[in-house]
Parts: structure tokens; C-alpha cells; sequence
């Protein structure tokens, strides 16, 4: 049996973002040694996201979908094309998607902190240690929200998203690949652990042995938090 626990949860976007018949997946490497060194050096680790879209069609993955997309990286966040092909009647692209995590020691205002870390880029991760439980280590997802809905206005303003009378709202999914590269094993908290709250010890721990990888992804009420304040906590991880 593998003993790599697969936890995926396909869930819909609230931001009310159009795109014609677009369904994307995020998905995210990280490693558990680069958490904790992020936090500990203060220097930030690079991460490559996989953005795996459904278009409508093929040509329209090539051509709008894929400036569309494009358009919503950055000189430092980029967004890369990286291929587009038919799937069935519709197109299937993937796209590259490049940001940092960072360490921060969060703020009293979220609005201060947010554009603290992202900065005038769209996605970044963050680490943060926690409040009350000092060995526990917060990573958090920033989103630059308004950039988003920037994007949204410019979609309604194409011709083939016109023309086409498609206003399907985006599916998203937002997934983390965790890899737990410590000599030993580590904890994940799913749910939001707060800053004075005591540690659940239910089925929203997640216990990943030293070598040993899963899928960690946002549910749709985090996502909801998310699209409202431009960052969530994914995950507490506390390693021993």
C-alpha cells in the first residue's frame, strides 16, 4: 500500500471571478526542511506552483486564456506558459507559476501585514511562528485580491469572452505537496490553531513520517477567509 495519504478537496472559488469554462488546480512542492529554515535564516525559499487549467478550447488556452493568466504574474512572481493541448472538445494548458515563502512576524492590522509580504505580487507564501505554542510554525497563503478582480474586469473586456456568453464562474483547487525531507516525523494542523487556543487532537491532524509526502488543500470555508482578507493559515506544522 502506498504509504503516501492523497487528501484532495475540489472546491469552488467565492471571488466571483469569470473566466469562460476555466477550471484550475494549484499545486505547490514545498519541503519541510525549507519551513523551518525559512524561519531560522530569515531567507526566503523559492516555489514553483503547477497551475494545471481546462479552457473551453484549445485555441482559446493558447491564445486569451493563456495572456490572461500570464497577465496576473509579475516581474517577480511570474507566470509561465509551459504547454497547451487538446482534451477532447476543450484545451488543456499548464502554466508555471513562481513566488517565494518568506518569513514574517505578522502585525496587529492584516491589511498591513498582507502588503507586507505580497508586495505588488499576486500569490506568496509565509511563515510565521505561533503565538501561544512556540514550537509550532504557521504557514500562511497571501493573495493579492484586488489584482484578481483587476484581472476579472479585463476578461469581460475580450471579444472571445463576449462572444462566447460564458460567464461560468472559475473552479479552483489549492493544494500543497508536502515532502517531510527532517530525520523525523512532523505534524500538520488543518485547522486554524488560534494565537491563544489549545491544539485539537482529531482528524484534522496529519502526521507525516520522515520521508514521507501528502496533499494538504484548502477547504472551501478557508478559501472563502481567503478571497475576504487576502490570507489564510494552510497549515501549523510543528515538527519533533
Amino acid at each position: 500500500m502506498d504509504l503516501t495519504r492523497r487528501m484532495r478537496l475540489v472546491l469552488a472559488a467565492s471571488a466571483g471571478l469569470l473566466l469562460a469554462a476555466c477550471q484550475i488546480e494549484a499545486t505547490t512542492p514545498m519541503r519541510t526542511f525549507d519551513i523551518t529554515n525559512v524561519v531560522q535564516t530569515g531567507v526566503p525559499v523559492a516555489v514553483n506552483a503547477m497551475l494545471a487549467a481546462s479552457f473551453a478550447s484549445k485555441s482559446w488556452c493558447e491564445d486569451e486564456g493563456a495572456m490572461a493568466i500570464a497577465a496576473l504574474g509579475s516581474a517577480t512572481a511570474p507566470i509561465q506558459p509551459v504547454s497547451c493541448k487538446a482534451a477532447g472538445s476543450k484545451g488543456a494548458g499548464t502554466f508555471r507559476l513562481t513566488t517565494n515563502m518568506v518569513r514574517t512576524n505578522g502585525a496587529h492590522n492584516s491589511g498591513t501585514v498582507v502588503e507586507e509580504v505580497l508586495g505588488d505580487d499576486l500569490v506568496r507564501f509565509a511563515v510565521f511562528p505561533h503565538g501561544k505554542h512556540k514550537d509550532l510554525l504557521s504557514v500562511g497563503i497571501f493573495l493579492n485580491v484586488a489584482k484578481l478582480e483587476a484581472a476579472k474586469a479585463r476578461l469581460l473586456q475580450m471579444p472571445v469572452f463576449q462572444a462566447g456568453g460564458d460567464t461560468s464562474e472559475i473552479t479552483l483547487a489549492l493544494s500543497i505537496d508536502v515532502t517531510n525531507d527532517l530525520p523525523h516525523s512532523a505534524k500538520f494542523y488543518l485547522k486554524d490553531v488560534g494565537a491563544g487556543g489549545d491544539l485539537p487532537a482529531d482528524d484534522s491532524v496529519l502526521e507525516i513520517p520522515a520521508g514521507g509526502a501528502d496533499t494538504i488543500t484548502l477547504d472551501a470555508e478557508t478559501q472563502a477567509k481567503l478571497m475576504q482578507q487576502g490570507w489564510v493559515n494552510f497549515f501549523a506544522m510543528a515538527a519533533r
